[in-house]
Formats: structure tokens, sequence, C-alpha cells
């Protein structure tokens, strides 16, 4: 299992609940099972959102391209005017980085 992150640019601000709850919900309805999607988590960043997403799959590159796949099945660009501006298997997580950073300071 891999865990892939798309950091998605929105257009407003995603510190709301409800822009947050929107991609979450259109990622969730275009998953299907050529997707691979375990499960997945949704979460607010300065400029738009992280969505985490656990991805079953044979090795990274494919584990990538699903999740590109699924972006694009989600249609968020053209509906929800969102962007993809990166998509990759970090290290260290968005939110586990901030946590880490918080702690030593």
């Amino acid at each position: 299992m891999y865990a892939v992150t798309a950091h998605i640019r929105t257009s407003r601000d995603a510190n709301t609940t409800s822009q947050v709850a929107e991609i979450s919900r259109r990622l969730s309805q275009a998953a299907g099972p050529q997707h691979r999607l375990e499960h997945m988590y949704v979460r607010p960043s300065p400029d738009g959102v992280y969505a985490v997403l656990f991805v079953i799959a044979p090795d990274l590159t494919t584990a990538e391209k699903c999740v590109l796949q699924l972006y694009e099945c989600a249609r968020l660009d053209e509906v929800a005017g969102c962007g993809l501006d990166s998509c990759g298997v970090r290290l260290i997580t968005p939110m586990a980085e901030i946590s880490l950073r918080s702690q030593m300071s």
C-alpha cells in the first residue's frame, strides 16, 4: 500500500469545512476498482488542500498513476475550480511535517 499525496490548489479559501468536504466527496464518488483506493483523508493547506490517498498497488509508479487517474475522473479542475499542483509519495506527509516542525520550535 502506498500513501500518495496530492496537493490540490483551490480557487477559494480551502480552510472552510465545505471546500474540504466537497473535494473529499468528489474523489470518493469518482473512485472505482481501477483506482485501487483503500482510504483517504483530506486536510486544508494554505493554498488548497492535501489529499492523502492510500492505494493498493504493486509498485510506486502504478500507485501514482491511479491517483492521477482518480483526480481526472473526479473532474475537480473543471467542476470545482481546482488544480493539481503535485502528486506523489512523500517520505514525510505534509501534516506530519507541520507537526514535527511545531514540536521542534
